[in-house]
């Protein structure tokens, strides 16, 4: 199917192939020929795809393509699609005497590590199951080299660190993992609170994935004696991110949750294909972004969504071994710096996905979504969302952590030069550094009144100077 010399150009962020006039380009005659073209010139969409399988007559038209052309590569691709997304065998010969080809190419798509498909000789390379499957697109932000080297670099870090230092470290990390989380919905919960999130996300690779595993993680966010107004385990009803008009509460939403009916199957399927691409050694970032990002666009909770998403984020980076051992990498305290672009990566599904869903405000400001809709949430490109995570895993691995670990080597440094000229008590010489790193290098009047009355002007002044000496630069809440 020759079609000449051909160019391509974007418009409103779309690719547009342009053709000349005298190129001699058949127009397929049959909906299933639609589907082979696009395989070879438009690459692989699910979500397209499993709907067309839907459609009256494709099974008849399928089977005779495949029947009168049994070798050739995308038809080939599209058999086994077809028999792959609906479990349904068509009444074709198994296929003999011709090489194996991956179902993705892998020079545009990044893949699992493959498993045959005997019938259709097809390498499947798919990263899920019929019932979850996004894909990636093969980028430069995300080249396995680039995850290989953060995920050594981590390691090496930690192995140079002072063991000690390294206790404290892991501590105040969790920590920050936990306050970063709440703090991306606006929340600011007491210590006890965050401390208690943070033992959740220590157990994360201890945890088996599950609907009621969820269902308890999901319970010990909120406060035991403040649970009025929590409703707890699967959604029973319809849900939505947005807003609501201020005149008659009608919802606008940005987003339109999965349908409470669909949820069941769609963390099942969730779960199998997190499983089947743990197995296959796919790349801990691109696996973490399907099993997080998959869950949050799902929004199976009426509250609490977004940090089990960035639990789910720690236990993929665990269960395969990216994080050093008993480390927790801080990357929600990452995303917390860049909210900006969080919010652009999850509005790049969302925004691509409301114009398919149909759906009617309920008499309480809710939705109810009028049409099937699970293939929205089971199919979708997840390139945007893996290039944004990896971005603040790299912020991560290359500051955060070596921040902390030198942020601590100095502050102790600075307590043992205080110690030599001075015999304050561990709290208080702990306050001191504190205070004046979080005021430019004084100490304020007001913290001195109220904790170094007995303190002379010249001792305030050279125990000054000793922190500035240590270099002790100003972390957020400090450490002691």
């Amino acid at each position: 199917m020759p079609i000449g010399q051909k160019t391509t150009s974007v418009r409103e962020g779309v690719e547009w192939v342009l053709l000349p006039r005298n190129a001699n380009y058949r127009v397929p005659e049959q909906r299933i020929e639609h589907l082979t073209v696009a395989l070879k010139h438009e690459g692989v969409d699910l979500r397209v795809i499993s709907q067309l399988f839907r459609c009256k007559g494709i099974t008849e038209e399928l089977t005779e393509l495949v029947a009168a052309k049994p070798r050739g590569v995308y038809i080939r691709r599209a058999w086994f699609l077809y028999e792959w997304l609906t479990g349904e065998r068509l009444p074709l010969e198994d296929l003999q005497g011709v090489p194996y080809i991956p179902l993705l190419d892998p020079n545009q798509y990044i893949g699992r590590r493959s498993t045959r498909a005997p019938r259709h000789k097809i390498e499947n390379n798919l990263p899920g199951v019929p019932g979850f499957c996004p894909l990636v697109r093969r980028t430069e932000r995300l080249s396995t080299e680039r995850i290989e080297a953060l995920k050594n670099e981590a390691k090496e870090t930690v192995a140079r660190a002072d063991p000690a230092i390294l206790r404290r470290a892991t501590n105040f990390l969790l920590l920050n993992e936990s306050k970063g989380s709440f703090g991306i919905e606006g929340e600011a919960p007491p210590r006890n609170r965050l401390e208690r999130w943070g033992r959740v996300i220590a157990d994360a690779k201890e945890v088996e994935l599950s609907v009621p595993s969820l269902e308890s993680m999901h319970r010990s966010l909120f406060d035991p004696k403040e649970s009025r107004f929590v409703v707890y385990n699967l959604r029973q009803q319809g849900g939505f991110v947005g807003r609501h008009d201020p005149r008659d509460q009608t919802p606008i939403p940005d987003h339109i949750s999965a349908r409470h009916e669909d949820l069941p199957d769609l963390l099942d399927s969730l779960f199998a294909a997190y499983d089947l691409c743990l197995r296959s050694r796919f790349d801990p970032a691109l696996n973490a972004t399907l099993l997080a990002f998959g869950f949050v666009f799902f929004h199976p909770f009426e509250d609490g969504n977004g940090r089990l998403h960035r639990f789910l984020i720690q236990k993929a980076l665990a269960d395969a071994g990216f994080n050093p051992d008993g480390v927790v990498l801080p990357v929600s305290a990452a995303i917390l710096e860049d909210l900006p672009g969080y919010r652009v990566a999850l509005e790049d599904y969302s925004t691509g996905t409301l114009p398919y869903i149909e759906w009617q405000a309920t008499a309480d400001g809710n939705v109810e979504v009028l049409n099937d809709t699970a293939y929205l949430y089971r199919f979708f490109d997840a390139t945007r969302q893996a290039e944004y995570l990896m971005d603040r895993l790299e912020r991560t691995v290359r500051f955060s952590l070596p921040a902390e670990l030198d942020y601590l080597e100095r502050f102790d440094d600075a307590k043992r030069r205080l110690a030599n000229r001075i015999d304050l008590p561990d709290r208080l010489s702990s306050l001191f550094i504190q205070f004046c790193t979080q005021n430019g290098g004084q100490l304020s009047a007001r913290k001195r009144e109220q904790f170094f009355p007995q303190l002379t002007d010249d001792e305030v002044s050279e125990l000054e100077g000793i922190v500035a000496a240590a270099e002790v630069p100003a972390m957020q809440g400090g450490l002691g």
